[in-house]
């Protein structure tokens, strides 16, 4: 496809091979790409919000530009003498002269013109300042770029995902790697440009063999190394890294100490000696270390540096001091440029008296370069100098509180500033950026070398620093301070402004490695490079910018192609000749993305091409919104869909795990789809139990004789059937291009489910609002599971618990075979009546983690057993205290609830729960019941209830298949059935059980069967009984394990194939496969992360969010209220608890109450009450918004991308 239009730009590229082999830029009409389609269904213009929002980015942008376009755009178009730095170049003298102007000079020729008169004055730079700061400020510019930035991560996060593997294949036949492009070190100091190894293998080198050199005079008195290492009372052959103190701790939020590491072996004496160049020695060591870091570097070949080095402005020969020891020592390499920096440190020199106003310092920065300039024979070593000069630097610590600049520090010329404090960073920037941009001006049109300002900002400190850097610099160093305003962050991606990052620095002085922003900054398209700052303190390794680039590969899972395009940032950044520049990246190296060539930067074009689409639209977008022209807008209703070329092949990986994944859904179509024979007319069912299997038949009566069908009426699948089928989901599971691809295609919805929300947050809303007769709050919901014996909160229990005891205190019951009465409990307890409490009934779960013994014991009112049997246990005192609670349940009509009753399969054990129900008129309009089968086989077995499988199942359905053929066989049971809605099958071990093919007849073993076997004989049995029920024109049971609780992933699989939901499955988050194939098989996932915390998973960790996001249909369940919640309701505590920790909005809320809606065992009819009659088609045709509360925007996204993926798969 071509791409015609600025929405179109927004596109995710492929690339193909480019056909021509002389250049390796693909134009973007030539690209295959898989395109992200964001459209809209109407034409609505931008909200007012947006539109004044986008008027006011572009006016930022344009005061940026009054700045930069004074200084040529900072292009500069000098090239070096052939001859090198130091080459004698012809001297243009002229005559030009500098007059002061408020604090700025300006160049006058012989005829009196003002070539400098367009330099904005600091009151138009204070409007200007102000004015941004008002923009960045403003809540509708603050709102709109936190989305544009969050867009455009989400937009990279998509690109690699559906474009990763082509961008690799765009490498293949490049001649460069990372390791052979150049990357530049942006952003190094010189006096710490050497690691600490290196520094101390020099000391002691020249301790050893140039002891008797003469370092300093005292008193007229010669000292040599050897006296002053004496008189510091060092001794050379205790000189080891941990004595030099040089690397960085003990320096977080403490910029002081981080100073002191300057201080070799902590002695400012030794500093002076190797890292100064104005010594006694006349810089000779400190010479000598810079010349051999230049070396490495040129034997490095692909590392370059812009060393900074400082000019104090404190005295009129700094210039000249420096170029000396510069040209003297002849330090000059095409590997190296220099950066000027200059210390915020006025206030120093002002205490010291070396200065007397802030025009002294900036008088002996810029008078000698302004005098250089119009003759350079008047500073000739400083002349050359300046041919290696990229530009300006401004440093200091930035977290040292400051005044705010205002109209009172404008109105104060240099010259007249002579307070003791410190100017604010915006009054240093101003005087900065002005002279440097006089000086540019008159030396570009002397054909002379212009500079670049780059400073220190957004280290620490305010966030005004970033606003002043914004206008007035071509580039900044750190800029770490931008994660604290998305509005800047937003202004310096769309002017792309260079930020040299330091994670390593910050790591050790501001921010943690694990919450620096470089990541985040990269993935939007900032112009972001890595730079070392201060290998002295900071790295270990004798390459320390590849240290860099390696740290930052390992901790943010960069690519090659990643750590190219940094590379590719910091050449730009640079302020090396344009001939240095078309060497490194192409001869159209200045046409940013346009002119990318992988030929010399590694960086494949679909990347760049990217690039270049995301921030097209971005421009382009706010041009039409400024102007109230719709492209796509904050009012428009969008949908987002993956286009991929049907040019693309699939790799052969992709091909095989698309095979094996529709294989996947072809056979649990099998078990979703049991065949069921037609039913013949007056004919009646009887059941026969072979295999395990409690199978229906058609029986009809002729003339006195009974026939039966020869086939079952419910053709289900084997045993034997079943296991081939799950071995081969535990195949599929575990196969490589599978996990991949699943992984791949899961974070994709991860990336587009951003994009819904960032494009579709208001609209849903709105819709929400505009449509819906609810809210969240009066939406129905179900809590899906719930135990039904801890069901209540433990204030109601203990409530409970005082009142039969004051009342009842005398009661004797029966308890595990003797006689009890219920006060003798209580005073076994120790506790008196009187000090019964919440602690003391000791419910809570609390350190249960990780202990499912401690976790059980919770259910022991004041830690007694026969305390659960009499108040917990199927009693009168549990029927009083349960049917408490549905009273209390109903207070709130809109919860409904699934409760789990225990059935351990003994005998009889189902008419008990029956005639439970029915005798004690349990039963609620919100309530229906779900019959737990806890895998107790063994238990049973050795208990002498059951001898072997086939006995338990026998207890559990014979009397269900009974009842539903002949209702008055059991009437209890019978009517028990119209609210006991499904089973459900709990495993009680962790360890791992052997998988059996024995028919439950045969299973007498002692062991425990696998949850696979329960699984499937649970679920074959369910699947004939529905058959029953549905012929009996009555509803059918649900089932619903709980597996994906913990431990292995097959329970996973086995419940992949049975089962329409589960309760659980966090244990998906370790199993991309079937995670990806829950999702498509949409089966329902109640997961209750209240109880996951208090065991097994802790609430953060939790995958719901992630589950959510990505399409799951999961839902919300409180399991038991009674140890994990505090209030009366804790289905409302539950969401609440979950909403707070993952933000939910109310559409997603609205949405996860859906879910428990639809997959829950509710009647049709119910479910038609509450949703409408439609409730059970798929899509918009199934939702209305005026009962659920979800809006047909959100709908439509799920339905839309559940048919991409199916369509991606070719199913």
């Amino acid at each position: 496809k071509k791409m015609s239009s600025p929405l179109a730009k927004s596109g995710i590229w492929w690339k193909k091979k480019s056909r021509s082999s002389h250049s390796g830029i693909i134009p973007m009409d030539e690209a295959l790409y898989t395109t992200l389609s964001v459209s809209t269904g109407n034409n609505t213009a931008p909200s007012n919000e947006s539109k004044e929002a986008s008027r006011l980015i572009l006016e930022a942008i344009q005061l940026r530009d009054k700045y930069e376009d004074l200084n040529f755009g900072w292009e500069n178009n000098w090239e070096m003498p052939e001859g090198g730095a130091f080459s004698d170049d012809d001297c243009n003298v002229t005559d030009e002269q500098f007059h002061l102007i408020n604090g700025v000079y300006h160049v006058h020729t012989p005829d009196g013109q003002d070539i400098s008169k367009g330099i904005l004055s600091v009151h138009e730079f204070l409007d200007d300042y102000n004015r941004l700061n008002k923009i960045i400020n403003s809540g509708p510019v603050k709102t709109f770029s936190y989305k544009r930035c969050r867009m455009l991560r989400k937009k990279f996060k998509l690109h690699l995902l559906v474009n990763e593997d082509l961008e690799s294949i765009g490498n293949e036949d490049d001649p460069r790697d990372f390791l052979t492009i150049i990357k530049v070190d942006t952003h190094i100091h010189l006096s710490a440009a050497m690691t600490s190894q290196y520094l101390l293998k020099f000391i002691k080198t020249k301790a050893r063999e140039h002891g008797d050199d003469v370092v300093m005079q005292r008193d007229g008195k010669d000292i040599t190394l050897e006296d002053y290492l004496a008189e510091v009372d060092l001794d050379i052959d205790h000189f080891t890294l941990g004595s030099l103190d040089t690397q960085a701790d003990n320096t977080f939020q403490r910029f002081d100490n981080f100073n002191d590491k300057y201080n070799p072996f902590g002695k400012s004496g030794l500093r002076s000696i190797f890292l100064k160049t104005q010594n006694h020695m006349g810089g000779r060591y400190y010479s000598e270390i810079t010349k051999g870091l230049m070396k490495d570097l040129e034997s490095s070949k692909y590392c370059v540096a812009e060393w900074r080095i400082s000019i104090y402005g404190r005295k009129s020969d700094d210039w000249d001091n420096l170029s000396k020891w510069v040209c003297s020592h002849e330090i000059f390499s095409s590997h190296q440029r220099w950066l000027i920096q200059i210390p915020r440190i006025y206030f120093v020199y002002k205490k010291i008296g070396m200065i007397d106003t802030f025009q002294d310092m900036l008088d002996n920065i810029f008078i000698p370069l302004f005098e250089v300039s119009r003759d350079p024979s008047s500073h000739p070593e400083l002349h050359k100098f300046l041919n290696q000069v990229s530009g300006f630097d401004s440093v200091d610590d930035e977290s040292r509180p400051e005044d705010q600049f205002n109209a009172s520090f404008a109105n104060i010329p240099p010259s007249e500033y002579d307070s003791p404090d410190n100017p604010p960073y915006a009054y240093y920037m101003y005087y900065m950026w002005a002279n440097i941009t006089a000086l540019n001006i008159y030396r570009r049109q002397k054909g002379l070398k212009i500079f670049d300002f780059r400073p220190h900002c957004g280290e620490s400190g305010a966030l005004n620093h970033l606003s002043s850097a914004f206008l007035v610099t071509r580039g900044i160093n750190h800029g770490i301070q931008l994660a604290s305003s998305p509005a800047l962050q937003y202004l310096y991606y769309l002017k792309q402004v260079g930020i040299a990052v330091s994670p390593l620095s910050n790591n050790k002085l501001f921010l943690e490695l694990a919450k620096n922003p470089f990541p985040k900054f990269f993935e939007r398209g900032l112009n972001v490079s890595l730079s070392t700052d201060d290998p002295l303190q900071f790295h270990l390794t004798d390459y320390p910018l590849l240290e860099e680039y390696t740290i930052a590969a390992q901790r943010w899972g960069f690519s090659s192609t990643d750590l190219s395009e940094i590379a590719q940032n910091s050449v730009l950044q640079s302020g090396f000749e344009i001939t240095q520049k078309k060497i490194w990246q192409g001869p159209r190296w200045n046409e940013r993305w346009d002119g990318n060539d992988i030929k010399f930067s590694n960086v494949p074009s679909i990347r760049s091409q990217f690039r270049k689409s995301v921030f097209d639209y971005e421009m382009s977008m706010l041009d039409h919104w400024a102007n109230g022209i719709s492209i796509l807008n904050d009012n428009s209703l969008v949908s987002i869909v993956l286009n991929t070329p049907s040019q693309i092949a699939d790799c052969s990986d992709y091909k095989e795990a698309k095979d094996k994944l529709i294989m996947a859904l072809d056979i649990r179509n099998k078990y979703k789809s049991v065949k069921s024979n037609e039913r013949t007319e007056n004919t009646s069912m009887i059941y026969r139990v072979e295999e395990g299997i409690y199978n229906i038949y058609e029986s009809i009566v002729v003339e006195g004789n009974s026939f039966i069908s020869s086939e079952p009426a419910i053709e289900v699948p084997s045993l034997h059937e079943f296991l081939d089928d799950y071995n081969t989901i535990l195949e599929i599971n575990r196969n490589g291009p599978c996990s991949t691809y699943s992984i791949r295609r899961l974070r994709v919805l991860d990336q587009l489910y951003g994009f819904y929300i960032i494009l579709n947050g208001n609209n849903e809303k709105r819709e929400i609002q505009s449509l819906s007769k609810t809210d969240y709050f009066h939406s129905y919901k179900v809590d899906n599971n719930v135990n039904m014996n801890s069901s209540m909160s433990a204030k109601h229990l203990l409530r409970f618990l005082k009142s039969k005891i004051r009342s009842n205190g005398d009661e004797i019951f029966n308890v595990n075979g003797h006689r009890v009465m219920l006060k003798m409990l209580l005073e076994n307890t120790g506790l008196h009546e009187d000090h019964l409490t919440i602690d003391s009934l000791n419910v809570s779960a609390e350190q249960t983690f990780q202990r499912f013994d401690s976790y059980n014991s919770k259910y022991n009112p004041f830690g007694d057993p026969d305390l659960k049997s009499i108040f917990l246990e199927r009693g009168d005192y549990f029927a009083e205290l349960f049917k408490q609670v549905l009273v209390k349940r109903e207070r709130n009509p809109f919860n409904l609830y699934e409760y789990n009753i225990t059935i351990e399969g003994r005998e009889g054990e189902i008419n008990e729960i029956a005639n439970f129900i029915v005798n004690n008129e349990i039963r609620s309009s919100q309530a229906r019941f779900i019959l737990q089968i806890p895998q107790n086989y063994t238990h049973l077995k050795e208990g002498g209830d059951i001898s072997s499988f086939q006995d338990l199942l026998d207890n559990i359905f014979k009397p269900l298949f009974n009842v539903v053929i002949d209702p008055e066989s059991n009437p209890n049971l019978y009517h028990a059935l119209d609210i006991i809605r499904g089973l459900q099958t709990v495993s009680t071990e962790r360890t791992k059980r052997r998988i059996s093919s024995v028919p439950p007849k045969l299973y007498n073993f002692s062991e425990n069967p696998s949850f696979e076997y329960y699984l499937y004989y649970i679920w074959v049995n369910i699947t004939t009984l529905n058959g029953l029920l549905s012929r009996k024109s009555r509803e059918v049971l649900t089932f619903r394990p709980i597996s994906g609780y913990t431990g292995d992933v097959k329970e996973l699989a086995s419940s992949y194939l049975l089962c329409d939901t589960i309760a659980s499955g966090i244990e998906l988050r370790n199993t991309s496969v079937l995670q990806y194939l829950y999702y498509l098989s949409q089966i329902g996932i109640t997961m209750s992360p209240q109880n996951a915390n208090a065991v097994t998973l802790s609430y953060p960790s939790n995958p719901f969010n992630k589950f959510l996001k990505r399409g799951l249909r999961v839902s919300l369940s409180t399991s038991n209220p009674l140890q994990l919640h505090m209030t009366n309701e804790p289905l409302a505590e539950e969401f609440a608890i979950a909403s707070q920790m993952w933000k939910f909005s109310e559409g997603e809320l609205s949405e996860i109450a859906r879910n428990s809606v639809l997959f829950s065992s509710f009647e049709k009819s119910v479910k038609a009450s509450l949703y409408g009659p439609n409730f059970d088609l798929p899509g918009v045709a199934g939702n209305d918004g005026w009962r659920t509360n979800v809006s047909n925007i959100r709908i439509q996204h799920r339905q839309t991308m559940l048919e991409n993926e199916f369509g991606e798969l070719g199913f």
